[in-house]
């Protein structure tokens, strides 16, 4: 559908007809209507009366509403068509791949023989409105935009939609142009600038038909955006207003629903509501996005859009008025010669207002109790106030989709997993000199002499460095046990190892037997591996996108809690004993039983359960029960589009992910972000604590108490972390976490050479340990486990997992290993390495990473997309493609009653 240089709407139908409507005219009469010989798919206008039409295995030429030329069988498909507003260029473009370019020659069309090549079997295409750009999209999810003046050679490549890209359209200063796709997103794009963009998002349908709306700068759609967003998931149950929505000769609004059959409404700005029926359809949905609510007399303007549903009984339904909203969210007043007003969610409640409250011919008020994401529904009190979602008004509360479910997932899936790790890290320390005596006394036994203080060194060293080589077995274990039992049963099995370590550890002082306590430390290192891939794993599957950044800090939360927990347990007053030092270990054994006994009652990941069991049924069943309602069918949405795009993807080995150049910068990143995480030289710290603490003043019998501190401020900054991390964002805390990390590492190198020098100065390196660890805990902990869900796709995940795990546990044993010759070789003069390695960590993550904070995994690979110099293939995504293309009509949701 388009309007033409007379003011004549022009559109095409399955029912093979070309019909030319004059929208001054308030009745739709069957007059210019051509018969054309095929069905057509697309049609553009030019001036001088023209027309080009493509058809099913045809191209065909009007002139003044009559067919004048054809080309038949033109050895290709034609799919769409555009014209150069010079009128003189035509250009086809084809399911082969490229775009074909004619000349109009009175009445033919002349093949010019230029091939332009897109991406992917071609799916729109638009000339900019002063012909310098032609913008020609594919199904391979690419924009590629050809310079016109420049013999149409490639100008730029725009990546981004996740989904078939459907439909194009140009600003009029031509210096930006918006596309539409079947991942039901519309990007505005800058022609100069690839990386400056506008997301439109949460569309309940694809996006088949739109223009360009005249907002008048790039600015205003940004502000538009925010808008949209500060509405939040109260507008999701709308047929959004970015969808169909055409804004032509100043004050005429035409809507096209093509789902819907083909409705055309023409709206005036205070004049009535005409439908049209244009092709044989009764129903009507249409949006005016400028309009302003001047004539309210219940409180003043606002900007919201207003939205309008009307099943129609004639062929021309006036109104007196538009519908007007009486709060942003979910109160609509009915008017005269409307059947059905529809509602932005589902409605509860109806109740009739005394006309004397309302103005003239809104007699009926319809409100919707409770409440919605990003919405209020106000109390009868209140009916008729003006309230910005933004604001809260009085007497309502706000309603967040955390579920009680969704809570115990997370803290039992942590407490069982991620607490153990952190908690094995820190309790060796205490029970180290009784550990050491156990050592030689069972020697001792066994071949009659003491044993010596190599052998002794080298056995204890195999005891704490196994744990990581543990860690690395785990990691290769995840992917195996994964995928044939999915994120949470591998918790649940990997409960197994921490128990059966335990006993063997608490049980190593009665059996006199050193080496239950090393395999038992290998064992847990396999408990810590597989934890440390599987739970960042399920917290995210199962979390909201807008929360998903605040629960996968719950990993390192619980990290952060197991090593106080280890250093509080290890005091004397507790098992910190020589008597009591094997229960510091048996220990273990309660989280690992409480995750056992609690997760099995909690459902799998939904992600899983869809994309890997194909079980749709109990993806809903995960859901509900996780996000604590009933109407899921958004988050359905989400992951039914990303699971037809995925439908015939076997998971990603770790090889091919090496391979993969589509996720080249976003391994690197991870991996990076994971060494340093491990060589920032945060467990370099513990071996000048107490030296540190002493220096201070502190006596030998205090220093396990104020080593608590330490403990305590790791737990709060992680916590911090948390609850800032959806506000803030992942990249701010990452980089300031890592470039404080190595302020304070070059402070205390400082502090430590000159402590001798004055009595105050040992106190600031306490200062220094403290705020290294607190910037540590508050971005640099957790965050890396956080960006390797959000990086990688369902399929890539694992293999990623393994990847990353894999870095994470060598360099563990890395640091291990070398850091006691590199204490020995530089002393206080080793944390410069570890604020050059710091310091190099948030140099790379400042000019690399993006923000991903509520961001789709589509949005993140655009992100990379450029410096990948690839994107995924339209091989991901053809099952998807072929079944919306063979449908059109979208999938039925939970507002279909309501239209219906």
């Amino acid at each position: 559908m388009t309007v033409d240089e007379h003011g004549q709407l022009v559109s095409c139908s399955m029912d093979d007809t070309v019909r030319y409507t004059n929208l001054t005219l308030r009745d739709y009469s069957g007059q210019g209507v051509v018969k054309l010989d095929v069905q057509p798919k697309c049609l553009a206008v030019g001036p001088g009366g023209y027309t080009v039409v493509v058809c099913i295995g045809q191209i065909v030429l009007l002139k003044d509403q009559r067919k004048c030329f054809s080309i038949d069988n033109p050895g290709y498909e034609p799919e769409v068509v555009a014209v150069h507003p010079g009128g003189e260029t035509v250009a086809v473009g084809g399911a082969d791949g490229n775009v074909r370019l004619y000349s109009i020659l009175g009445t033919t069309l002349k093949d010019e023989g230029k091939l332009l090549e897109a991406k992917g079997p071609v799916t729109d295409l638009a000339f900019s409105h002063d012909g310098a750009f032609l913008a020609v999209c594919d199904a391979s999810k690419v924009v590629t935009v050809f310079s016109v003046a420049d013999g149409y050679s490639e100008n730029n490549v725009f990546y981004g939609h996740h989904a078939k890209i459907v439909c194009l359209a140009w600003s009029p200063d031509n210096e930006h142009f918006a596309s539409g796709g079947m991942d039901m997103m519309v990007y505005v794009w800058t022609l100069s600038d690839p990386e400056t963009r506008v997301k439109i998002q949460d569309h309940l349908a694809d996006v088949l038909i739109y223009e360009f709306l005249s907002l008048g700068s790039m600015q205003t759609l940004k502000n538009l955006e925010g808008t949209t967003k500060a509405r939040g998931q109260a507008a999701r149950t709308e047929r959004r207003i970015w969808n169909t929505c055409k804004l032509t000769q100043g004050e005429l609004l035409t809507a096209h629903v093509p789902q819907e059959g083909g409705n055309l409404l023409m709206l005036r700005r205070s004049q009535a509501l005409h439908l049209t029926n244009l092709h044989a359809s009764s129903v009507l949905q249409g949006v005016d996005p400028d309009h302003k609510k001047a004539n309210d007399k219940k409180g003043g303007g606002q900007d919201f859009p207003f939205f309008a549903a009307f099943s129609a009984s004639s062929i021309v339904l006036a109104l007196q008025s538009f519908p007007k909203v009486l709060t942003p969210t979910c109160r609509w007043t009915a008017q005269p010669g409307t059947e059905h007003v529809w509602m932005g969610v589902p409605p509860r409640a109806v109740s009739s207002v005394s006309p004397e409250t309302l103005p003239p011919g809104e007699e009926e008020a319809v409100r919707c109790s409770g409440c919605c994401r990003g919405g209020w529904a106000l109390e009868p009190d209140h009916l008729g106030g003006l309230w910005s979602p933004s604001q809260t008004p009085p007497g309502t509360a706000l309603c967040r989709d955390w579920s009680c479910s969704l809570i115990v997932a997370s803290l039992v899936g942590a407490f069982g997993s991620s607490f153990l790790y952190g908690y094995n890290l820190s309790v060796v320390n205490a029970p180290t000199p009784y550990i050491k005596a156990f050592y030689n006394e069972s020697w001792e036994r066994r071949h009659g002499h003491p044993i010596d203080s190599d052998t002794l060194t080298l056995l204890w060293s195999v005891t704490v460095s196994i744990f990581a080589i543990g860690g690395l077995v785990g990691t290769f274990l995840v992917k195996v046990i994964g995928k044939f039992l999915g994120r949470k049963n591998t918790l649940l099995v990997n409960n197994g190892f921490g128990v059966s370590a335990a006993l063997l550890m608490a049980c190593s002082l009665p059996a006199g037997a050193l080496e239950m306590l090393i395999v038992g430390r290998f064992i847990m290192g396999v408990d810590g591996g597989i934890a440390l891939s599987a739970l960042p794993m399920y917290v995210s599957e199962i979390s909201p996108k807008e929360m998903r950044g605040s629960l996968g800090q719950v990993t390192a939360i619980f990290i952060c809690v197991g090593v106080f927990t280890g250093q509080l347990l290890g005091l004397p007053e507790l098992l910190g004993k020589e008597s009591t030092w094997p229960y510091l270990f048996g220990v273990i054994v309660i989280p690992a039983l409480v995750q056992l006994v609690s997760l099995p009652f909690l459902p799998q990941s939904p992600h899983y359960l869809l994309f890997e069991k194909h079980d749709q049924e109990g993806a809903e069943k995960a859901f509900r029960t996780f996000l604590g309602k009933e109407d899921i069918s958004c988050e359905m949405e989400e992951v039914l589009a990303e699971s037809r795009m995925q439908r015939n993807i076997r998971l990603v080995s770790v090889l091919e992910l090496l391979r993969s150049p589509f996720v080249r910068w976003q391994l690197i990143t991870v991996v990076i972000s994971m060494a340093c995480y491990q060589l920032c030289g945060l467990n370099a710290i513990w071996f000048y604590t107490n030296s540190i603490f002493g220096k201070a003043g502190i006596t030998p019998e205090k220093i396990p108490y104020i080593t608590l501190s330490t403990g305590g401020i790791e737990t709060l900054a992680s916590i911090f972390s948390g609850l800032v991390i959806e506000r803030v964002g992942r990249r701010p805390l990452l980089i300031g976490g890592f470039g404080l990390m190595a302020l304070f590492f070059g402070i205390l190198t400082i502090t430590l050479t000159l402590q001798d020098h004055a009595p105050w100065i040992p106190y600031l390196s306490i200062m220094c340990i403290l705020a290294i660890i607190a910037a540590f805990c508050s971005g640099p902990g957790g965050i890396p486990f956080i960006l390797t869900s959000e990086f990688f796709q369902q399929a890539e995940r694992p293999a990623a997992f393994t990847v990353v795990g894999t870095v994470n546990w060598l360099s563990n044993f890395a640091i291990g290993l070398l850091f006691p010759f590199i204490q020995q070789s530089l002393d206080t003069y080793c944390f410069l390495v570890f604020a050059a390695i710091c310091f190099t960590g948030a140099l790379y993550l400042y000019f690399v990473l993006p923000e991903t904070k509520n961001r789709t995994h589509a949005e993140i690979s655009q992100a990379f997309a450029k410096r990948n110099k690839a994107y995924p293939p339209e091989g991901r995504t053809d099952s998807a493609v072929t079944d919306d293309k063979t449908n059109i009509r979208p999938e039925p949701d939970s507002s279909s009653a309501l239209e219906n």
